[in-house]
């Protein structure tokens, strides 16, 4: 077998230059507090069927009295009709410099820093700015970031900023799936944890 010829440096800048292989992070919110209250109603009342069904179970034939099914049937149903109704944004890493200048753009204020030393950005400024500038889908201005910051609850925002935080500081570590190890040392014969010293690419939103 021949040896693998290594990369120049050309090979590397073509590839680190190339705009497809730029980390992307997408994730997704569901703005609407009326779907989010339906949805939450429909899990009670199945977790409250399902909790008859439980009870009732002995009496007789747990086919004749069963409520849970028709009501997670009802349940997965709304969730296939409100699908289009949650919002996507694509945030793409915008490279580790402009990352600094935006940090230093966006210092601590003092009182910021007393309380607490550690921070190193202005978090009312800052996580707002870098979301403007990340998100590729859809487009926005640093104007329309903080509109959407004051509308969204902690939670939504919190979403936003971690896919934020995935595409421009993730990606650190070798991608290998410890469950695709495992799985492949099973159908060889192996048994046992796969022997590596990675952890699977895991994050709260979906990164390409």
């Amino acid at each position: 077998m021949a040896a693998k010829k290594p990369k120049t440096i050309g090979d590397i800048l073509a590839t680190a230059e190339n705009p497809a292989h730029v980390r992307v992070s997408t994730t997704r919110i569901l703005l609407r507090q009326d779907l989010h209250d339906r949805h939450r109603k429909l899990e009670a009342e199945l977790a409250a069927a399902m909790e008859r069904d439980r009870q009732h179970s002995g009496d007789r034939p747990i086919s004749d009295i069963a409520e849970a099914p028709p009501l997670a049937e009802k349940l997965v149903a709304f969730q296939d009709e409100t699908a289009d109704q949650w919002v996507e944004f694509r945030f793409r890493s915008i490279g580790h410099r402009a990352w600094a200048d935006l940090l230093a753009a966006h210092p601590p204020t003092r009182d910021q820093s007393r309380a607490a030393p550690l921070v190193d950005f202005n978090p009312d400024t800052f996580p707002v700015a870098a979301i403007a500038a990340s998100c590729v889908e859809p487009e926005m201005t640093v104007d329309e970031a903080q509109r959407l910051d004051r509308a969204l609850n902690q939670t939504q925002f919190d979403t936003l900023w971690t896919a934020v935080l995935d595409a421009n500081m993730g990606g650190g570590s070798d991608p290998k799936s410890v469950l695709a190890a495992g799985l492949t040392a099973r159908r060889n014969g192996h048994s046992g944890a796969p022997h590596t010293t990675t952890g699977s690419l895991a994050a709260s939103s979906s990164a390409g």
